[in-house]
């Protein structure tokens, strides 16, 4: 992979370019609910990560990267130091998560953290920066004394399930919500991996 690509903290002024990629990377998966609470928007960057004891990593690439790409609104993923690309973060996970992967026995006891926001935009796909992203994670979580990582996702991204896989991630379960404010059933799916 080129040389182009930087893995980097988010810092807040990059808050715009993270919505732009998470809402990029959803509405390509249809996965996108405007109305749903959890939109990288809600919440402070990337203080709510670091301040719990994660992470919240972006990837840039150079300005221009994002016309070059045919990216529809280049300016939306503008950082100061180039464009955003992509991001990957973990924290300890919500209780929800927790206790979705409670019954899984190589857990039992270790030290959690849950990877979230790991967002390539689409026109950057296909060229390892997910990768690059979640081994950056990995590395993060190690440095934090995690021992485990878990994560949720939903059963329609089935890219992102296989790429998780393919990860060394193993499915922990599943359970169908209907958040009142989609309105319609959503099917998430738990997994997990060991560090």
């Amino acid at each position: 992979m080129s040389d182009e690509f930087c893995v980097r903290r988010v810092r807040p002024s990059d808050a715009a370019a993270v919505a732009a990629v998470f809402e990029a990377a959803l509405r390509d998966t249809g996965a996108y609910h405007p109305e749903a609470a959890g939109s990288p928007a809600d919440e402070t960057l990337p203080a709510d990560y670091v301040d719990a004891g994660g992470d919240f990593l972006g990837c840039v690439a150079p300005t221009g990267a994002a016309t070059a790409a045919d990216v529809d609104r280049p300016d939306a993923l503008a950082v100061d130091d180039g464009v955003l690309v992509g991001t990957g973060a973990l924290r300890p996970p919500a209780a929800s998560v927790s206790e979705a992967v409670a019954g899984v026995d190589a857990l039992a006891g270790r030290r959690l953290a849950e990877v979230k926001r790991l967002h390539v935009h689409p026109a950057f796909h296909r060229r390892g920066l997910g990768s690059r992203l979640l081994d950056a994670v990995v590395d993060r979580a190690r440095a934090n004394g995690f021992e485990a990582l878990v994560l949720e996702t939903t059963a329609g991204q089935t890219a992102a399930l296989a790429f998780y896989a393919s990860r060394g991630f193993e499915e922990a379960t599943r359970t169908t919500v209907t958040p009142p404010s989609v309105g319609e059933p959503i099917e998430l799916v738990f997994c997990w991996r060991q560090l």
